[in-house]
């Protein structure tokens, strides 16, 4: 399992930084500070470790763009900067050194790469052949013992309106809910065909606990058509396409989470909390947890939600959660030397933390004290 992944040079990353994954692991900070970056980059990285592909890193990853050549990873897209990566798992330690040449075409070759292990140390040999990040020769592909691996699901923070009207798609196993989270509606209808049909009634559950009693229902009389609707008690059933944004964005995600996965899968999620109403961001953190918890995969979560934050905090407090299982880091964006660094925030068993970052968090106060410092100055002109 992979435990961390150290980076340097990367996007807006100058200097070494280290991204521990915990069961939940949350990014904060503010736009444009490269908190996208880090949740993008373990697709990348897991991709390599399959070493499938020729080229070292592939900069598009199940639908995931990284960036559209080798230079966009690389701090300041410099030609001749090399981007370092190091993953820390159970048994390995991996380190991979990237570089290109001096012109656009040059194609990025592994300079450096050194693989640790209870077995002894192999590091890279002149002219050493490599699939991503596998090295050629050793045992036939891989080196001995080699496990390392990490398994990912990213879905983005814009995900794809519902259609109407949806064609059956029961021949194609759904592992994965992808960028876009298209593949939640095909998954929910192979699973209603089920006798137990055991996915949709666990998400339609948490609708009708958090959406005031309304809950999500496949129709499947236009069979073999299929439509997925918002429904109430017996007496209202509405179209998903038909009702607000936030019903069907945060579909995807809570039928990620309740879809079975392996306790090492990496699931990350941008803004989970996007159109929906700040009382259900608390919702969706206890959900994350309480997956995560129960081993259905790890969580690497981006949000803006200060709700979601505060929830993950009460549950440490609540001691459902402990506190080596949440790790928050605050991406923040230095204007003076012109990078990016994680800045580590750890949480007690009380819910508190070891430090907090200015001015995050904190607008709905400063805007109540703004508004009462021009509603005291308005009196005053009065008098």
């Amino acid at each position: 399992m992979l435990q961390k992944i150290s980076f340097a040079n990367y996007k807006l990353f100058k200097d070494w930084q280290e991204l521990e994954l915990r069961p939940v692991t949350v990014l904060i900070g503010k736009n444009s500070s490269g908190k996208s970056a880090i949740a993008k980059l373990p697709t990348l990285i897991s991709q390599s470790l399959q070493g499938t592909s020729d080229e070292p890193v592939n900069l598009i990853n199940e639908g995931v763009e990284i960036g559209a050549e080798f230079r966009d990873l690389v701090y300041g897209r410099n030609l001749t900067g090399v981007l370092e990566l190091k993953m820390t798992g159970d048994k390995h330690e991996m380190q991979v050194n990237i570089a290109s040449g001096v012109r656009t075409q040059d194609a990025p070759q592994i300079v450096h790469w050194k693989l640790e292990s209870q077995s002894g140390t192999i590091e890279k040999t002149s002219n050493q052949v490599f699939k991503g990040f596998i090295p050629q020769g050793h045992d036939g592909q891989k080196p001995k013992g080699f496990k390392f691996n990490i398994k990912t699901d990213y879905i983005g923070p814009i995900r794809k309106s519902p259609e109407r009207i949806n064609e059956p798609q029961t021949n194609r196993k759904i592992e994965k809910i992808g960028i876009d989270g298209a593949n939640a509606y095909p998954l929910l209808y192979q699973d209603d065909l089920k006798t137990d049909g055991q996915l949709v009634r666990q998400v339609d559950a948490w609708y009708k606990k958090n959406f005031e009693g309304w809950g999500i229902r496949v129709n499947r009389d236009r069979a073999p058509y299929y439509e997925v609707e918002l429904t109430w008690k017996d007496e209202l059933k509405i179209n998903l396409r038909d009702v607000g944004e936030g019903m069907s964005q945060v579909l995807p995600i809570v039928t990620r989470a309740f879809m079975p996965a392996d306790k090492d899968t990496l699931i990350i999620i941008e803004q989970p909390e996007l159109h929906l109403h700040p009382a259900a961001h608390g919702s969706l953190a206890q959900l994350f947890v309480e997956q995560a918890l129960g081993g259905n995969g790890r969580y690497l979560i981006e949000t803006h939600s200060k709700n979601l934050v505060l929830r993950l905090r009460r549950l440490v407090a609540e001691q459902v959660l402990s506190p080596d299982q949440l790790l928050i880091y605050y991406v923040d964006f230095d204007i003076e030397n012109g990078s990016s660094e994680l800045r580590r925030i750890e949480v007690d068993r009380t819910g508190s933390v070891d430090y907090w970052p200015e001015h995050v968090f904190s607008e709905s106060l400063d805007e109540a004290i703004a508004l009462r410092t021009a509603q005291l100055n308005l009196e005053g002109d009065a008098r």
